[in-house]
């Protein structure tokens, strides 16, 4: 008699393990899906400026897991002659040497100076959908509006 209930208390503490593992196997897969999944507001993806050291700025979907990097990237341009728009974006892809757009721009962490979450109201988050054909809000298409420009050699202090 001790036997068998030994054996259905054995049974019982296998199909509780196996519960048990069940459980954990589904939590991990949502984790993972909540972790890993693009984080999207209102159905919009976050876009991220990324400054190196080179003095190059970035505009693309954060990427830091397998590899760190952008998705869908844009550059900041600067054009000097014109006073109206100094500044334009570049998709990446356009580039002359014309990358894969589906590629993931690695960047090397070290380079990094800094990153920063663009706001979904941002001109640059509003001129990235447009250029991307991600503008589900309908937004008309936005230019950079012109500012001081920061760089110049007469922005520095021991120039004013």
């Amino acid at each position: 008699m001790a036997e068998e209930e030994m054996i259905k208390t054995e049974k019982t503490l296998s199909a509780q393990v196996k519960f048990l593992l069940a459980a954990v196997i589904i939590l991990a897969i949502i984790l993972f899906v909540v972790v890993f999944n693009k984080s999207r507001v209102n159905g919009q993806p976050d876009f991220y400026a990324v400054y190196l050291r080179s003095g190059e700025i970035y505009f693309g979907q954060l990427q830091t897991f397998p590899n760190f990097g952008l998705r869908d990237v844009y550059m900041l341009q600067t054009n000097p002659q014109n006073q109206k728009t100094p500044y334009s974006l570049l998709p990446f892809a356009d580039v002359f040497w014309g990358p894969n757009p589906k590629s993931l721009l690695e960047i090397n962490k070290n380079d990094v100076v800094w990153i920063i979450k663009l706001s979904h109201t941002s001109p640059v988050y509003r001129a990235i959908l447009s250029l991307s054909g991600n503008n589900l809000f309908g937004l008309p298409n936005q230019t950079i509006p012109t500012q001081p420009n920061i760089f110049s050699s007469s922005s520095t202090p021991a120039a004013r």
